[in-house]
């Protein structure tokens, strides 16, 4: 990924919400390697490990108000 992909779609991503309404804004993010170098246990673990810091950014907006 590029920085300016991930501009790009985040702000496609805040005008999609934003016309239908949804209390979202636009996010987008990924990592910048080379899959070929590392084995499918390696990329799980690389995911698994992403997905977990990004956990408490992620799902139902009533999740962060409580």
């Amino acid at each position: 990924v590029s920085i300016d992909e991930c501009s790009s779609l985040a702000s496609w991503m805040t005008f999609k919400c934003a016309l239908q309404d949804i209390p979202y804004g636009g996010g987008k993010g990924g990592l910048s390697i080379d899959p070929n170098n590392y084995s499918k246990e390696e990329l799980e673990c690389i995911a698994r490990g992403y997905s977990r810091k990004l956990y408490n950014f992620i799902g139902s907006i009533l999740k962060h108000w409580n």
